[in-house]
C-alpha cells in the first residue's frame, strides 16, 4: 500500500482530503470489492430484522391493502393497537426530553473550589443549547420524526459532523433502512457501518470537481429497489424516470490495514454500489489517538465515532439493535385484525345471506337475483313451490366466543403498550380517589421511564460527539457575537482531555403531575418548619406549573407587622407628640426668660455705660456674661435631654418588635 503512518507523516497523511489519489487503480479495485462484499454481508445478517420491521411499519401506518379472502374486497380493517402505542409515547417523549430551551446541560466532574468549572459548564451548556435550538434548523424535526419512529422500529441513529457547505454543525437522522450494520456485531463502537448514501448526478459532479471524489465514471445510475413501505403508504411508483434516478453510495465506516503494517486502521471508504468504483478514502481518527510501542509500531488507534445509536428496548439477539413496539405488539395486533375482519365478514354474510335455488323454482329473472329494501318480485311459481324449492344457506352470527377473545387481545395488547385510560387522559372513574390513579400514573410511566433513559444516554452521546466537533470548528468571535459575552468562551472549553466537564441531556424525566406534587410537597415541608429554603421551594413549585417570568413574581414584599405591633407603634406616636409639645412649651418658656434677661443685659450695659466709676462698671459686666453663660448652658442642656428622650423611645419600640417576633415565631404564616 502506498499509505504511510510513520510518526514523521502521519500528520501530513490524515490531513489530506483524499487517499484515494495515492492508491493504485488495481488496489483501489481490490478494496471496492471487498467493501461491497462486506455491505452485502452485513445487509443479509439483518434481512429477516428488516423484513418484519417492514411489515409492523406498514401496520402502523395503516396501509389500505385489499383482500381477495373468503371473497374479493373482503373486510381488512386494521386495529390502531401499534399506532396508539407509538403516538402515545411520542406525545409524552417529546415533552419530557425535549422541553425548554436549554436541552445541553454540562455536568462538573471533581472539585470546584473556585467555581471555574462550573462557570465553564453554564457557558458550554448556554452556546451548545443555541446551536441545537437555533443554528441547527433540522434538529428539532429529525428528534420530532425519531420519537415517532423508533418505538416503532425498536433503533434510530444520528450521524453527526461538520459541514463545510453550511458552516456549522450537523447532526442528521438515519433511519435503520438506511445504515447497515452487521446484527451480530459485538461493539457498535468497532462495528463496521455503512450509511447509504442518494445522490443525483450533479451532487456526484460537483464533488468531483471539488476532489472530494475520484474523477472515475459512474456509468447510468440503476434503479434501486423502492422502498416498499414508503411506496404503497404514499402510493408512489417504485420506477422513477432514468434521468431521476440516484447513484447509491456506500460511506463506509470500518477498519482496513492500508499501510500494510498488519494492523487495521479506522477508514472512511466512499464507493459506488453499482460499479465499485472507490470515491474517497478519509481518515477516522486523529493522530494523538495512536497509540505506538518503543518500536514505533501502532499498538491502538482510538477511533472517530459520527453516529449516535438510539435504542427502544434492548434485542435479545443482538448487542446492536433494539427491539420495537411493532416486533413486540405486531402479532398480537395482526391477531386483532384478524379476529375483528371474521367478525365483520361474519356479520356481512349473516345480513346479506345467501342460499339454493331448486330447479323447479321458474324466476322471471333468471336462476338467481338480489333484492333492493322495499322491492317486490313477480314469479311463475306458487308460494308452495317457494317454499319448497328455496333453501337459504345456514349461516350463524357473529361469534361471541371471537368477540370475547378480541377483547382479550386489545387488553393484553394495551397492557404490554401501557395504554390505559388513565395514560390517555381520560377519567377512570367517578369515585376513584386521586391517590388511586396518581399511583396508576405511576405504574404505567415506569416502562417509559425506563425507555426514557436509554434515549437520555444517546443524547448525551450524541451531544458528546458534537462537543467535540466544537473543539476542533469552534468560532470564537461567533461566540462575541451570538451571546454577547466577548472573551468568555474558548476553544479549550471544549477540551475534552481535561475531564473537567461533561456535556449531557436533561435527566430531569418526571411528568408534569409528578414534579408538581414533588415541588408543592417540598413548599409544605418549608412551611412546617423544616430547614428549607422557602423562596427555592416556592420557585420550583412555580416552575413546575409552566409559569413565566417567575423572577418577576418572585420579587420580595415588604414584610406585613403584627397587629401588637402596630398598637404599641400608635401609641409611641401619641406619647412622642405629647412629649414634643411639652420641650416645645418649655423651649418657648426659656427662650422668654432669655429675651427678658437680654433685655435686663442690655439696660444694664447703658447703666455701665453712665457709671463713672470703673470697678462698678467691671463688676456689672462680669455678672451680665454670667448670666448669658448659664442660659446657654439652659439652652444646650434642654436639647440634650430631648434627644435622650427620642433615643430611650427608640429603643423601647425595637425592644417591642423583637419580643412581638419571638412569639409569633413558631406561626409560619405570620411574617418576621
Amino acid at each position: 500500500m502506498a499509505l504511510e503512518l510513520g510518526r514523521e507523516n502521519v500528520v501530513a497523511t490524515l490531513e489530506q482530503v483524499n487517499l484515494a489519489d495515492h492508491i493504485s487503480d488495481e488496489e483501489l479495485s481490490e478494496i471496492g470489492e471487498d467493501v461491497v462484499n462486506s455491505v452485502q454481508r452485513d445487509e443479509e445478517s439483518r434481512s429477516e430484522w428488516m423484513d418484519a420491521n417492514d411489515e409492523w411499519m406498514k401496520l402502523a401506518a395503516q396501509v389500505k391493502e385489499e383482500k381477495s379472502y373468503p371473497w374479493p374486497n373482503a373486510s381488512n380493517v386494521k386495529y390502531p393497537l401499534l399506532t396508539t402505542a407509538a403516538i402515545q409515547f411520542h406525545a409524552r417523549a417529546q415533552q419530557a426530553l425535549l422541553k425548554g430551551n436549554r436541552p445541553v446541560k454540562a455536568r462538573v466532574i471533581g472539585d470546584d473550589p473556585d467555581g471555574s468549572k462550573r462557570s465553564r459548564a453554564e457557558r458550554v451548556g448556554k452556546y451548545m443549547s443555541y446551536q441545537l435550538m437555533h443554528e441547527m434548523e433540522d434538529w428539532q424535526d429529525d428528534m420530532d420524526r425519531m420519537l415517532f419512529i423508533l418505538p416503532i422500529v425498536g433503533i434510530c441513529f444520528k450521524k453527526s459532523y461538520f459541514s463545510p457547505s453550511k458552516n456549522r454543525n450537523s447532526s442528521e437522522l438515519i433511519l435503520p433502512q438506511d445504515l447497515v450494520v452487521n446484527y451480530y456485531a459485538k461493539d457498535f463502537k468497532f462495528a463496521r457501518k455503512t450509511h447509504i448514501l442518494y445522490k443525483d448526478h450533479n451532487e456526484v459532479v460537483s464533488l468531483q470537481r471539488r476532489g472530494v471524489y475520484l474523477d472515475v465514471d459512474l456509468g447510468q445510475a440503476v434503479d434501486p429497489d423502492g422502498n416498499s413501505v414508503q411506496d404503497e403508504t404514499l402510493g408512489l411508483s417504485p420506477v422513477a424516470p432514468a434521468d431521476d434516478v440516484p447513484h447509491t453510495i456506500f460511506e463506509v465506516h470500518g477498519w482496513w490495514d492500508l499501510d500494510g503494517d498488519g494492523y487495521k486502521e479506522p477508514w472512511i471508504i466512499t464507493v459506488d454500489e453499482a460499479t465499485g468504483n472507490v470515491l474517497r478514502i478519509s481518515s477516522r481518527f486523529v493522530p494523538d489517538s495512536v497509540e505506538r510501542n518503543e518500536a514505533g509500531e501502532i499498538m491502538s488507534i482510538e477511533p472517530l465515532e459520527y453516529f449516535t445509536r438510539y435504542v427502544f428496548l434492548p434485542d435479545f439477539t443482538s448487542k446492536i439493535y433494539g427491539l420495537g413496539f411493532g416486533i413486540i405488539l405486531g402479532p398480537i395486533n395482526s391477531a386483532v385484525n384478524t379476529v375483528t375482519n371474521q367478525l365483520i365478514d361474519a356479520g356481512t354474510l349473516s345480513v346479506l345471506g345467501g342460499g339454493f335455488l331448486g330447479r323447479g323454482i321458474r324466476l322471471s329473472r333468471g336462476g338467481s337475483g338480489r333484492f333492493r329494501p322495499g322491492e317486490w318480485r313477480s314469479v311463475s311459481s306458487t308460494g308452495d313451490d317457494l317454499k319448497k324449492g328455496i333453501f337459504p344457506m345456514p349461516i350463524k352470527e357473529p361469534s361471541s366466543t371471537l368477540f370475547n377473545l378480541l377483547g382479550t387481545l386489545i387488553k393484553s395488547g394495551e397492557k404490554i403498550g401501557s395504554i390505559n385510560e388513565a395514560l390517555l387522559g381520560e377519567n377512570p372513574g367517578q369515585n376513584q380517589p386521586y391517590s388511586t390513579t396518581a399511583a396508576v400514573l405511576e405504574q404505567g410511566l415506569k416502562v417509559f421511564v425506563g425507555i426514557y433513559k436509554r434515549v437520555y444516554r444517546g443524547l448525551s452521546k450524541e451531544f458528546e460527539n458534537l462537543y467535540r466537533l466544537n473543539y476542533i470548528y469552534i468560532d470564537e468571535e461567533h461566540f462575541t457575537q451570538v451571546m454577547d459575552e466577548e472573551g468568555t468562551l474558548t476553544k479549550e472549553d471544549f477540551n475534552g482531555e481535561d475531564f473537567d466537564i461533561e456535556p449531557t441531556a436533561d435527566a430531569d424525566i418526571a411528568s408534569e403531575t409528578q414534579a408538581l406534587i414533588k415541588a408543592e410537597s417540598l413548599l409544605q415541608k418549608a412551611q412546617q418548619g423544616m430547614p428549607i429554603n422557602v423562596e427555592e421551594a416556592l420557585r420550583q413549585v412555580l416552575e413546575a406549573e409552566g409559569h413565566e417570568n417567575i423572577n418577576e413574581l418572585m420579587q420580595p414584599k415588604p414584610p406585613e407587622t403584627p397587629p401588637e405591633i402596630q398598637l404599641k407603634m400608635k401609641e409611641f406616636e401619641h406619647k412622642e407628640k405629647f412629649d414634643w409639645a411639652t420641650l416645645q412649651f418649655e423651649v418657648a418658656t426659656k427662650q422668654n426668660q432669655a429675651a427678658k434677661d437680654k433685655t435686663a443685659a442690655l439696660l444694664n450695659m447703658a447703666k455701665i455705660a453712665d457709671l463713672s466709676d470703673k470697678a462698678e462698671r467691671e463688676a456689672l459686666k462680669t455678672e451680665l456674661d454670667n448670666s448669658l453663660a448659664k442660659e446657654k448652658l439652659s439652652l444646650e442642656h434642654m436639647d440634650k435631654v430631648m434627644s435622650q428622650v427620642m433615643q430611650a423611645k427608640d429603643r423601647e419600640l425595637k425592644e417591642q418588635e423583637i419580643a412581638a417576633a419571638n412569639k409569633n415565631q413558631g406561626n409560619p404564616g405570620a411574617a418576621a
